[in-house]
Order: structure tokens, then C-alpha cells, then sequence
């Protein structure tokens, strides 16, 4: 399981570029990892990341790499305003979930809260 990017600094004014560093750096890796017979799962960011924290951007990467299965992280999926995204996340992604980050937080922080002491429940998870 690997937090497939992080955009920071200039990456942030070059979004498109910064995205294509990080499928060929998912690419060099996947490529160890099928070598080595491990199944290489990819954790939904956090709005900060500015890269795979929305459902509908790791289409993308599941066309290219079909091998890539999904780490759902709930409290991530809860982070940047409005409503909780796991729903969203299961239901374009369910097929692909092989691993599950249950955590809660007020929508701020990815304070690793347990599972009804943030927000998550409150907002529609």
C-alpha cells in the first residue's frame, strides 16, 4: 500500500505535469511489485495532495494499470468540506477496494479519530 502522490511547491502551478511524474513513478513501481508477485494498493489522498483524493481520478490510473487495487481511506475521504466520499469511492471503485483505512475526523484534519467521534457519520458516510 503506497500514498501514490503528493503535490507540492511548484507542482502545484504545473498540475499536469506533476500528475504525469507520479503515473510513471506508480508505473516503476508497479513494475518491482509484479516482479516480486505483490499486489501494489494505492490510499485516496487527502485535498492537499492535490492528486487522488476525488473518485473520479483514479479512473485514470485503474485504465492504465489494472493490476492497482484501492486502499480506501475513510477519514481521508472525509477531509476538504461537504459531504463524506467513501460512498462515492464504492460505489465507482468497490471492485477495486482491497483494504480499508476506518478512522473519523471533523473534516479539517486527518486526525485518525475512531469511527463515530468525528463527523463522518453526521455528514452521510
Amino acid at each position: 500500500m503506497l500514498h501514490p502522490a503528493f503535490i507540492t511547491g511548484l507542482g502545484k502551478f504545473l498540475l499536469d505535469k506533476a500528475k504525469g511524474y507520479a503515473m510513471e513513478s506508480l508505473e516503476a513501481i508497479l513494475k518491482k511489485a509484479v516482479n516480486l508477485n505483490i499486489t501494489l494498493f494505492i490510499e485516496n489522498m487527502f485535498p492537499q495532495a492535490h492528486f487522488l483524493s476525488q473518485p473520479h481520478e483514479f479512473q485514470p490510473v485503474f485504465d492504465a494499470f489494472p493490476e492497482v487495487r484501492l486502499t480506501l481511506d475513510v477519514g481521508h475521504a472525509n477531509l476538504g468540506g461537504g459531504k463524506n466520499r467513501s460512498s462515492e469511492f464504492i460505489r465507482l471503485h468497490g471492485y477495486r477496494i482491497g483494504h480499508v483505512h476506518a478512522n473519523d475526523n471533523f473534516g479539517k484534519e486527518d486526525a485518525h479519530l475512531p469511527i463515530g467521534a468525528g463527523l463522518s457519520i453526521s455528514k452521510g458516510l
